[in-house]
């Protein structure tokens, strides 16, 4: 889409790219697709739509791909490295439950396990800072433990569109989780000088109302948003054999509350050729806890708190606005011209 900050929120004055999977309907559809490929990969895909009563449709997706061998190995263990084992799933449910009432609800969940790009090398030379001289082939590794990468996320959403006549009320309401768990030597060499373990965990949920009439010529859009947002880590964890003030562990969390309040106009002059207005207020505020504690191999003793963090804020509002003219040259061929104003609180690095 053309930028469009005013709905899609601070993060968009660029523009957007939206994915919108197909509704369920009442036509039964159905695809699969099985490959083989290098490295003993085997993938599946399968697709089925279709209606279930009078007023209900529901669709499934699924997919899976297993590697069965490594593009390389750890030298040191003899572990195959680089590979990858992924499922997900997908569901909707498309419900008319009135004449002027229908929702949308979806559901997905997917698993993760791929040490792809946790892997750390050398390029080949005399030696590394912390690594030492390459050893292996250009995908191998050399270090005290294979390196892991798993993550798991699932989500679930609702859309409920309600016609008013001259009007439509929209509300989506929207969860998502996300838990990723990563291990890896940042010393590249079976010494162990810096081995890190990080715990990471995301939760969002997010309401929006959006109204939408139109006036003549003029279309309207109104409409108000919250989002809740939490992100920890417990730990980010780094050991060393080596450097004894290395043996730390970071635990934080961060939340962020943010409301808005937006509208937009677009008003086509003549045909194929729409000028559009729109503005939105923001506020936000992030709120940050935290520590770093020592672990075992720290001159300190375990769970020594080096450095805390309690209820750090930021608070941020700002009004933003687009003005946009655009003309649609062909069905497939749309030029654009706008200057909007974007909005991002800013955030702690946790």
């Amino acid at each position: 889409a053309a930028p469009n900050a005013p709905l899609f929120g601070r993060t968009a004055p660029g523009g957007v790219i939206q994915v919108i999977t197909k509704t369920p309907d009442q036509d039964s559809e159905f695809a699969l697709d099985l490959s083989y490929g290098n490295y003993q990969t085997i993938s599946a895909s399968a697709y089925a739509s279709g209606g279930l009563a009078e007023n209900a449709a529901a669709s499934i997706a699924v997919f899976s791909t297993t590697q069965g061998k490594g593009w390389g190995r750890n030298v040191f263990t003899g572990s195959e490295l680089n590979k990858r084992d992924e499922q997900a799933v997908r569901a909707k449910l498309a419900l008319d439950l009135t004449d002027n009432l229908k929702v949308m609800l979806s559901g997905d969940y997917s698993t993760q396990t791929n040490d792809i790009g946790t892997n750390r090398t050398t390029y080949p030379g005399p030696g590394t800072l912390l690594g030492g001289p390459k050893v292996g082939g250009p995908f191998d590794g050399n270090y005290n433990f294979d390196p892991v990468a798993k993550n798991k996320q699932y989500g679930v959403s609702q859309e409920a569109i309600l016609d008013l006549g001259g009007a439509t009320l929209r509300s989506i309401t929207a969860y998502r989780h996300y838990r990723w768990h990563n291990t890896y030597g940042q010393g590249v060499t079976p010494v162990p000088i810096i081995d890190v373990v990080r715990d990471e965990k995301n939760e969002t949920f997010q309401q929006e109302f959006l109204l939408e009439t139109k006036l003549g010529p003029a279309e309207l859009t109104a409409g108000l948003f919250y989002l809740n947002a939490k992100a920890s880590i417990d730990p980010i964890s780094t050991a060393s054999s080596a450097t004894a003030s290395i043996n730390v562990a970071r635990i934080a969390r961060q939340e962020v509350d943010s409301y808005a309040a937006f509208g937009q106009t677009s008003l086509e002059l003549v045909k194929g050729f729409t000028l559009t207005a729109g503005v939105r207020y923001s506020d936000e505020t992030a709120v940050l806890n935290g520590k770093l504690v020592a672990i075992p191999g720290n001159a300190l003793p375990a769970g020594t708190v080096l450095v805390q963090v309690t209820d750090k804020k930021i608070k941020a509002n700002k009004i933003t606005w687009r003005f946009a003219a655009d003309y649609k040259l062909a069905d497939r061929t749309l030029v654009y011209a706008s200057a909007s104003r974007g909005f991002k609180t800013g955030g702690f690095n946790i």
